[in-house]
């Protein structure tokens, strides 16, 4: 059980991890285009 919960927190991590960067390339795009 204890190695399920800590391969679901690894999972979140890098979930959260693509997002953040996927928010950052869309923020980056925006400015971009805006100049």
């Amino acid at each position: 059980m204890n190695n399920k919960f800590t391969e679901n927190l690894g999972e979140i991590k890098n979930m959260s991890f693509k997002t953040v960067a996927l928010t950052q390339q869309y923020l980056r795009l925006n400015r971009l285009r805006q100049h």
